[in-house]
């Protein structure tokens, strides 16, 4: 997958030189304390940054959340299939016309036999703690379907998205970060292993709850040295969090006190030292995981007529989304916005969206009010790239159904897989059962899928989710199957 190649540059939106990545536009500048290029037009400093630590795991990511699933289509220049009976296990063969090459495609029985045991104990209500125990299942035996499981519903998740996100769409989508627990693997002072903690960034449809992207800032191809020791996550004392403050527009001033108090902007200390560690592969700094995951996001929402992210007020985050659809923004079918939302407990509610400008950044705030469910909340909104003057009159549309979706999604997978439980697992096992969930969440476990999905598709079934698989995989020139049918 292609990616962006240099993230330093101009992230100030309306600046001539917002998302130009060429050096020539820019000086280096230590005078803020921290190393920065300095944009002489707007007179913005951003942080300096490595970009081979964003693109190992921009490519970490894409491997595991869009697998190369049709390696087939790289046969020759223009692949087209025809059926070429089964082997004899039963796996479908098909032949390119133009080369001749015979594929073997995989085979629904056998995966149905080896996978539909693991999803039909989830759905019966089995833990993900007590799965290979009730399936009789060895270690061994247990980790290899469980790859090819999560391969398998991410895989179909992908189709999902490529056939649902068109022109005709415009989500909104709302992203924060949640710390996730993993085992470390490193031995301990009397036996004691302190737990790795994970920043984890995700992004939601803030509409139906469809969760896009989860993605970490743990590398674990960790063998490029100089990757490591440009992006290595040094633990801190961690940030003290600022939930507490009952007033949105308050939150947002102490969000900027604490962001401008850092050595500098992106220097997020989000875990202490203890819990900063992991034995197979490396943490990376939170601001290369926000890049990487901007970059796929911008990828997934590509063909959208236009797109609304509602971003966790932290500013590298907003400087990796900007880096990212910084296109987009310049057309104006991308708008960023920062946000905080809040129950109100206030009795003397205001009716009239409040006003207020912050940070050195000069950035609009409103705080309107919203009513759930005979619930009152506070939300507040940063406007990031369009620009205002006046109260907005529909703030509260952005915000269709639940407030935080991330919120109600990490909750409900706490529940599912406790941290005391995960604190044991490793980071490849956690991220599976991330994806297991992720497609249960989506597909299955809704009223309704929360995209629309194939007419063929039984989402609960593992040899139709093959065969759909096996039938978007290649273009066939008999019984062709189109990727837009639902």
């Amino acid at each position: 997958m292609l990616f962006r190649r240099e993230y330093n540059g101009c992230k100030t939106f309306s600046c001539v030189n917002c998302g130009n990545p060429d050096p020539a536009l820019y000086s280096r500048s230590s005078r803020l304390g921290y190393a920065a290029w300095h944009c002489p037009e707007c007179g913005a400093y951003p942080p300096e940054l490595s970009n081979p630590p964003i693109l190992a795991l921009a490519e970490q990511i894409a491997q595991t959340r869009i697998p190369d699933v049709s390696p087939l289509i790289w046969c020759c220049a223009q692949p087209l299939f025809v059926k070429y009976g089964l082997t004899r296990s039963g796996s479908p063969r098909v032949q390119c016309i133009h080369c001749r090459k015979v594929h073997t495609l995989a085979n629904p029985n056998t995966l149905s036999k080896q996978l539909q045991p693991l999803l039909d104990g989830l759905l019966a209500g089995i833990s993900p703690v007590d799965l290979a125990a009730e399936l009789t299942l060895s270690n061994k035996v247990f980790s290899e379907r469980m790859a090819k499981l999560t391969c398998l519903l991410s895989t179909v998740m992908t189709r999902v998205e490529i056939s649902a996100l068109s022109q005709k769409v415009s989500p909104i989508v709302q992203t924060r970060s949640h710390v996730q627990v993993c085992r470390s693997g490193l031995s301990r002072a009397a036996n004691k292993q302190a737990e790795t903690h994970v920043w984890t960034l995700t992004s939601v449809d803030a509409r139906t709850g469809y969760v896009y992207l989860i993605s970490d800032n743990v590398l674990l191809s960790a063998d490029n040295a100089s990757c490591l020791e440009a992006g290595h996550y040094v633990p801190r004392v961690k940030e003290q969090g600022i939930d507490s403050e009952a007033n949105v527009l308050s939150r947002a001033e102490k969000t900027y006190a604490k962001i401008m108090a850092r050595t500098q902007f992106d220097e997020l200390a989000y875990c202490h030292e203890k819990h900063g560690q992991i034995a197979k592969g490396a943490l990376l700094r939170p601001v290369y995981a926000a890049h990487a995951h901007m970059q796929i996001l911008y990828q997934q929402l590509a063909n959208t007529s236009s797109v609304y992210l509602l971003l966790e007020h932290e500013s590298f985050v907003r400087g990796a989304a900007i880096t990212a659809f910084d296109t987009r923004v310049k057309n104006v079918t991308a708008n960023l916005y920062y946000w905080h939302v809040a129950a109100d407990i206030d009795a003397d509610r205001v009716s009239e969206p409040q006003q207020k400008t912050l940070s050195w950044w000069n950035e609009k705030w409103f705080r309107t009010n919203s009513e759930r469910e005979g619930q009152h909340y506070q939300i507040a909104l940063g406007y990031l790239t369009p620009r205002v003057s006046q109260p907005p009159k529909n703030a509260d549309s952005l915000f269709p159904s639940e407030l935080d979706w991330n919120a109600v999604f990490w909750q409900d997978f706490d529940h599912w897989l406790p941290p005391s439980h995960a604190a044991k697992l490793s980071m490849e096992r956690v991220r599976q059962w991330q994806t297991v969930y992720r497609y249960l969440h989506n597909i299955v476990w809704s009223k309704k899928p929360r995209l629309p999905i194939y007419k063929t598709m039984k989402p609960i079934s593992v040899e139709s989710l093959v065969a759909l698989e096996n039938t978007l995989s290649v273009a066939l020139v008999a019984d062709i199957s189109s990727g837009s049918e639902k």
